[in-house]
């Protein structure tokens, strides 16, 4: 197909790049990235696991260490895909703790070259001093994102208390029931009983995990509003992570409830009446719908009991 498709005039490189652009929402010119990114790269692997992985070939080994060829393609599976992935347009919408994924393979090169090489005392402090730093940022940088980033820990969130006014669901999901959806409130305040178009469009959900062990997959929340209930005519969809992203259903602790905030784009022409809305949940990796344990539904999406109220 790929072949007839390019004898038809398919142009497969600039298909290639709109497509990476469009995908990432970089369009941006390539060249510049090509250098970001090897700057980016060995930032996080670390400048000492670099320096010593392209210097590898030419330290001087013992004539009884191991075959030069294999050491040489341990150095090639380290340099070659680093040279790639600093030049493929798609590395462009990575960030740096992917590169941190081959700091284990610069531990090994620098652990040959202190096994190996003949190299003097003060160098060889010098060199162990380098990695045994750079593990030591690694762990104390990856420590530091898991507690700060967004100023958000997943473990630290408490079980949220339910709101006196509640609207009630009690809709079940997945297998055996083991997430409830207990119900919901509209408006920031959630003392409100409608949605505006111009200001608070808020949709909180309060979940719970049932279950003993969270979902094997992370959910996402999809939210659809329709004018009937017919799921035909769908006039607003939106879709994320619980907790605006912050805390997947994989991290969700047993008995734990969870306040889960949409904030629904309804903005003009959206036309003010009673609205039908479903909440489901879908596998952020498989894209399936996750089944509805009770009451059993249409399309794995239950509708809100009650319709939402959408005024100018």
């Amino acid at each position: 197909m790929w072949l007839y498709a390019i004898a038809k005039g398919l142009d497969v490189p600039k298909m290639y790049q709109v497509s990476m652009d469009f995908h990432y929402e970089l369009i941006r010119p390539f060249i510049p990235w090509a250098f970001l990114h090897a700057f980016d790269i060995f930032s996080f692997i670390g400048l000492a696991f670099v320096g010593i992985g392209f210097g590898y070939a030419a330290f001087r080994f013992r004539p009884d260490s191991a075959v030069p060829q294999a050491r040489f393609a341990l150095l090639m599976a380290f340099v070659v895909p680093l040279t790639l992935l600093c030049l493929l347009h798609v590395a462009r919408g990575e960030t740096g703790r992917v590169w941190m994924f081959f700091s284990p393979l610069g531990l090994i090169l620098a652990a040959l070259v202190l096994s190996e090489a003949h190299l003097g005392r003060y160098v060889r402090l010098f060199v162990v001093g380098l990695v045994a730093l750079q593990g030591v940022t690694q762990l104390a940088t990856m420590r530091v994102l898991y507690f700060l980033e967004d100023a958000f820990n997943p473990d630290g969130v408490a079980s949220a208390t339910v709101p006196a006014n509640l609207q009630p669901a009690q809709f079940r999901y997945d297998t055996g029931g083991a997430i409830a959806l207990l119900g919901y409130t509209l408006g920031k305040d959630e003392n409100a009983n409608a949605l505006s178009t111009s200001q608070d469009r808020t949709l909180t959900l309060y979940w719970q995990q049932l279950a003993e062990r969270p979902s094997r997959e992370s959910y996402k929340v999809f939210i659809h509003v329709m004018p009937t209930k017919a799921y035909t005519d769908v006039v607003l969809a939106h879709d994320s992570m619980p907790m605006d992203w912050k805390l997947p259903t994989t991290c969700w602790r047993p008995g734990q409830i969870v306040r889960d905030v949409h904030v629904l784009d309804v903005q003009h022409p959206f036309e003010p009446g009673d609205y039908f809305a479903v909440v489901g949940l879908y596998g952020s990796e498989s894209n399936g719908r996750v089944g509805v344990y009770s009451p059993p539904t249409p399309n794995n999406a239950p509708f809100l009991p009650k319709p939402l109220a959408i005024k100018e």
